[in-house]
């Protein structure tokens, strides 16, 4: 009798895993229809701000936290117009938790633990959890992305640099040796191997790194570098020749860049 009761609790174990992961799949081409279909032909915006059409979900559209976020991302929108010459209009999808849990992509786990989405040019927002810097985060990331694993920490990187207005960068007044020596101090995951991974536990070191190794870049070479790799980068070139344009040395290098940098600071 016990071991009948066994294969029906591991047979019923199985059918609901086939269902859960039949239920994902299912969710997965949906949200990959719904993508594409809202790329190719987006619906009508429920209220057009500059360049930005706007949806709302059920949220309050009139509520403080609504109105900071559109008004944040209209700032951010005419910087990236004079900085990298944005001008086409920006799909945002403003959306309560619940909402937002639904869009959230399959490849990322956790969405409880983000804010902000950007898919195929568009902006998903978690209202109750919105801030200014998140939108002008998700906005830059309209301005230039990646996919391709080894440079996904450059797309995050800048995305966080960018956050901060109207200097830029977090670190702004530390210098480069500081920048330098506080990465290699919280280093947990190499350049080399960064993944976009949202259920690792070093997920805010990810972010934390990524945005080091671009303040140490802007700090030593100067902003205008920062801005011209991202021009060149929007501009179509590949991230190792814009990356070696703007600074003039291979992207595979910066870490050794920048441990010999800060070696001779602390010895």
């Amino acid at each position: 009798m016990v071991k009948d009761c066994s294969k029906e609790v591991m047979s019923m174990f199985f059918r609901a895993r086939i269902l859960k992961t039949v239920a994902l799949v299912a969710r997965l081409f949906l949200l990959l229809a719904v993508s594409q279909a809202a790329a190719a032909q987006p619906l009508p915006a429920e209220r057009h701000v500059g360049r930005l059409d706007i949806h709302f979900g059920t949220v309050d559209r009139n509520s403080f936290p609504v109105r900071d976020t559109i008004a944040a991302l209209q700032s951010a929108y005419e910087d990236y117009r004079r900085l990298f010459g944005l001008s086409r209009p920006i799909q945002v999808y403003l959306l309560s938790a619940w909402e937002f849990g639904r869009v959230c992509p399959l490849y990322i786990s956790n969405c409880d633990r983000i804010s902000g989405l950007t898919v195929g040019g568009i902006i998903y927002i978690n209202v109750e959890r919105a801030n200014s810097w998140l939108a002008r985060h998700e906005l830059f990331h309209t301005v230039w992305s990646t996919t391709d694993p080894r440079y996904r920490w450059l797309s995050e990187g800048l995305a966080v640099w960018f956050e901060d207005v109207p200097d830029y960068g977090w670190q702004d007044g530390a210098s480069p040796a500081q920048v330098a020596a506080r990465a290699m101090g919280v280093r947990l995951v190499g350049v080399d191997v960064y993944r976009w991974n949202q259920a690792s536990a070093n997920l805010s070191a990810y972010y934390e790194q990524a945005n080091l190794r671009v303040e140490f870049l802007a700090n030593l070479y100067g902003k205008e570098r920062i801005f011209r790799l991202v021009n060149l980068l929007r501009g179509g070139m590949d991230v190792p020749t814009a990356f070696r344009a703007a600074f003039g040395f291979p992207i595979e290098r910066l870490d050794q860049v920048m441990v010999a940098f800060v070696t001779p600071q602390v010895a």
